[in-house]
């Protein structure tokens, strides 16, 4: 409870000057990789988009949403031996950062009193170099959260703070040709909209 109460605390003191904050979900983590040749990266992962479970104060079975996705490796010209494989040193396509949009569906799974747990497929469309390319991932996600329904004065507060952790396994496709895996691991938020006065 106390970690729900300091973000709509902290949301709520971003908006005293007055404005408007969409209701958003973010997740933030780790991401390991490895491609069909064993080259192996990691990096970090990030989302943010609109959800229907932070839109909706009430408890819900279901959750679509579409949003930003990110994964973010380093620049693979800082270390231009590690793309090469095996004594014949054969050039290999390096593993680039890529980011794009998702569209993601999720059920719940099991739930308690301000506890939920969902499991969640989703797919990608995104850009890797100068290349277009198609991810998906399962998730396992479990939040604490509640349902926020308030307004006064012209000001109001919609939707749901969460705070949670997530796991989840994926595949994308290269610039070039074949798979990496995904392996990744991090914490989510939900921020519910909020309309401030002025």
């Amino acid at each position: 409870v106390v970690p729900l109460v300091i973000l709509v605390a902290t949301t709520t003191s971003a908006l005293a000057g007055g404005g408007l904050l969409p209701p958003l979900k973010l997740d933030l983590g780790s991401l390991a990789m490895r491609d069909d040749q064993g080259q192996t990266a990691t990096g970090t992962a990030l989302m943010v988009g609109l959800h229907w479970a932070t839109m909706n104060p009430k408890r819900s079975a279901v959750d679509i949403g579409v949003g930003y996705v990110g994964s973010f490796l380093p620049d693979p010209s800082a270390d231009l031996h590690s793309h090469y494989l095996g004594s014949g040193r054969v050039p290999v396509e390096p593993l680039l950062s890529a980011h794009g949009g998702y569209i993601e569906l999720a059920v719940l799974a099991h739930e308690r009193p301000h506890l939920r747990t969902w499991i969640s497929g989703r797919g990608e469309l995104l850009q890797s170099g100068d290349v277009g390319v198609l991810g998906m991932a399962t998730r396992v996600s479990t939040e604490l959260w509640t349902g926020l329904f308030a307004g006064s004065g012209g000001a109001g507060i919609l939707g749901v703070a969460a705070i949670g952790l997530w796991a989840e396994v994926g595949v994308r496709e290269l610039p070039s040709e074949g798979l990496a895996r995904m392996l990744s691991a991090g914490i989510s938020g939900r921020l519910p909209l909020v309309i401030a006065a002025h």
